[in-house]
């Protein structure tokens, strides 16, 4: 494949920081209103941007394929964002994180100056698919999926998961550049996805520490009948052993399903909080023009009302569905302790044994030390569970209580 010239180095000044600029787009791809920051970045007069097809601000260095999968989410009633590269009326190119938000008759497309290092990594991968298209003649479709690989090589499961992380990325990057004060609602929701990831992660590793004792009721039943014969008490502690070992196989396969508690929902929450905290700040932004000279004032005014609210109820159900699996999943940490108390009393039990035993214990003082050493990594992966889901019920409760204290 051949290399694609992109202009990206060309970028104007004209887009700050501070600048929030919309459009509202209705159901055919063209421009109904948007407010004075769009118009006058663009550098486009009113007229020659209302009714005309939204791709007049679109850069010829934008991928087609990544360009489609944005219009496609948005006239599939879902929310979505992205990097898009824009020009200007001059032709100058400039980037933005745009977010697009369907209405009944179209979508509202937001925009903010994006400054992450995200970015800097999604310039090349554009490039790389602008050329596939240009110059390899690859089809929307074709790009689409390369994208989603340069996406995965990047670490992200897909689109959603990289989506989320970028516009929260440039929402805090914002937020921090301007000296403005971290939304909480945001703050809380990035603490649940830290520990929600501590859960998800450690949910395989208890799974591995427990197979670990597996083997020891086999080797006890060996030492028993070394030590002691067929019938005496070291026997009687591999036979309990082995019966817990077996109830708790299918234990921990519960425990395993129940600690994926749902990364995937929970970015969708972060990305419709972001939404719910930039749309204020448009709304503050545009309520303060002294002119507006698209009409529809009062129309956009209600829709993007509607939307915060919307997007704040889709977070707060997402964030409350989340606690209640976090409460469940509490309750079988509970029941995993007190198998873990299992572990313990044979250990135990071994050891008292071992002190009576006539003979070689060696065989006997490993069994003991692994079930010591498997004891004390279950204690510490369990206790770093149990902290994680003890933060994702605080910060929710935290998150709902401040939303809840909002909305009323």
């Amino acid at each position: 494949m051949q290399s694609y010239p992109g202009l990206y180095a060309l970028e104007t000044d004209r887009f700050r920081l501070e600048d929030l600029f919309f459009s509202r787009i209705d159901k055919r791809g063209h421009i109904q209103s948007g407010n004075a920051a769009f118009q006058y970045i663009s550098g486009y007069d009113w007229s020659e941007l209302i009714g005309a097809p939204q791709k007049i601000v679109r850069h010829p260095d934008m991928p087609e394929c990544v360009f489609f999968m944005l219009s496609e989410s948005a006239q599939k009633n879902e929310p979505i964002g992205g990097y898009v590269v824009n020009r200007t009326k001059q032709g100058q190119p400039f980037w933005v994180f745009a977010i697009m938000m369907p209405l009944d008759d179209g979508f509202i497309s937001i925009r903010l100056k994006p400054t992450s290092k995200i970015l800097e990594k999604i310039k090349p991968v554009y490039e790389k698919l602008r050329a596939a298209e240009e110059i390899d003649g690859a089809s929307v479709d074709d790009g689409a999926k390369m994208f989603l690989a340069e996406l995965e090589e990047m670490g992200f499961d897909d689109y959603s998961h990289f989506m989320s992380d970028a516009l929260i990325a440039e929402t805090m990057g914002r937020i921090s550049n301007l000296g403005k004060a971290r939304p909480q609602v945001i703050s809380a929701l990035q603490n649940i996805a830290e520990a929600v990831s501590i859960v998800e992660n450690s949910g395989g590793t208890v799974e591995m520490l427990f197979s670990r004792t597996e083997q020891i009721p086999y080797n006890m039943r060996l030492q028993a009948g070394r030590l002691e014969g067929a019938d005496g008490p070291i026997r009687v502690i591999s036979d309990n052993h082995r019966q817990m070992s077996q109830s708790l196989s299918h234990s921990l396969s519960g425990f395993r399903d129940a600690a994926e508690l749902g990364a995937g929902p929970l970015r969708s929450a972060m990305f419709v909080s972001a939404i719910a905290t930039l749309i204020p700040e448009v709304l503050a932004i545009y309520s303060r023009e002294a002119t507006n000279d698209t009409g529809d004032r009062k129309l956009n005014l209600d829709y993007l009302t509607d939307l915060t609210d919307q997007y704040e109820k889709q977070s707060r159900t997402a964030v409350s569905q989340l606690a209640d699996k976090a409460r469940r999943f509490a309750r079988i940490c509970r029941d995993m302790r007190r198998m873990m108390s299992g572990l313990e009393m044979t250990r135990i039990m071994c050891k008292i044994e071992r002190s009576k035993a006539q003979g070689d214990t060696e065989g006997l003082d490993e069994i003991v030390n692994r079930l010591q050493s498997s004891e004390q990594d279950l204690n510490r992966v369990m206790t770093e569970i149990e902290d994680a889901v003890r933060v994702i019920l605080e910060a929710s409760d935290q998150m709902l209580r401040r939303t809840s204290k909002e909305a009323a």
